[in-house]
């Protein structure tokens, strides 16, 4: 790789950091991800999918294209698509948890879409995983109307903005605070990790209750009752999307209910 190359890497991992630790959710994050490695690439079309809250099938969820006139039936086919795990680029990407690249897709076996890709003269595809903490929570997949052979390199560079994205969502938590006529304040804590148990949220708040190996369980259990000592409660759930949101509420500080009646 040449010195030129390898600082246009730089800068595409520079910027895309920035503009997705300013997004507010992973749909925002996978648009930027799929514009700017389109403009800096060379690909067409830029789509993404994301696992459904069963992680039975992969849901489309934001797409990118240079035209999209010509585009426009390969887009709707792909926005009515679901793939389940080894099906379809999408599918096989998810279950891999490994990039795949589609010399041309339309005498791919394995390739649901080929009719749509043929009648926008679509030729190579590849699909690359983002992951956190190893686990896939979204699939990229970019397509270009010429035939060409794997260029390792260029899915170098994909690969490495998936997997910062991977990193910046894995460690990014939201944090959002409002008011109730002044009488309680909601403090909102979002992240987006695995999420909540999902045939019972609450029993994060169990006593000696974890999803790691060598957790003790007792964290969010102290949580809850030191805002319960102070009259608040503490519910959590899943994000639409991915990761959990818990919601604190707690009585406001007398003065600040004063402050607020007087100024009413």
């Amino acid at each position: 790789m040449s010195g030129d190359d390898h600082s246009e890497q730089l800068n595409l991992l520079q910027t895309i950091t920035l503009e997705v630790a300013a997004a507010t959710d992973l749909s925002s994050a996978l648009e930027i991800v799929l514009r700017r490695v389109c403009e800096k690439t060379g690909w067409v079309i830029g789509q993404a999918w994301v696992p459904n809250k069963e992680e039975a099938v992969l849901n489309f969820v934001s797409g990118w294209y240079c035209d999209d006139g010509e585009l426009k039936p390969f887009k709707a086919v792909s926005e009515k698509s679901h793939f389940e795990p080894g099906i379809g680029l999408p599918g096989r990407v998810w279950k891999s948890k490994q990039p795949a690249w589609l010399e041309n897709v339309t005498n791919d076996p394995n390739f649901p879409r080929a009719t749509a890709t043929r009648t926008a003269g679509l030729k190579t595809g590849v699909g690359i995983p983002i992951l956190a903490r190893s686990k896939v929570i979204a699939v990229l997949e970019f397509f270009m109307r010429e035939s060409r052979s794997q260029n390792e390199q260029l899915v170098k560079v994909i690969a490495a903005v998936a997997a910062q994205l991977g990193l910046v969502m894995e460690r990014r938590v939201i944090v959002t605070t409002r008011s109730d006529k002044g009488d309680v304040a909601e403090f909102t804590v979002r992240d987006f990790g695995s999420g909540l148990p999902k045939d019972r949220p609450d029993k994060v708040f169990d006593h000696f209750f974890s999803t790691k190996q060598k957790g003790m369980g007792m964290g969010l259990a102290i949580v809850r009752s030191i805002i319960e000592a102070h009259g608040g409660t503490i519910s959590g759930e899943n994000a639409p999307d991915r990761g959990a949101r818990m919601v604190v509420r707690l009585p406001a500080a007398r003065g600040e209910i004063q402050k607020s009646k007087a100024a009413a």
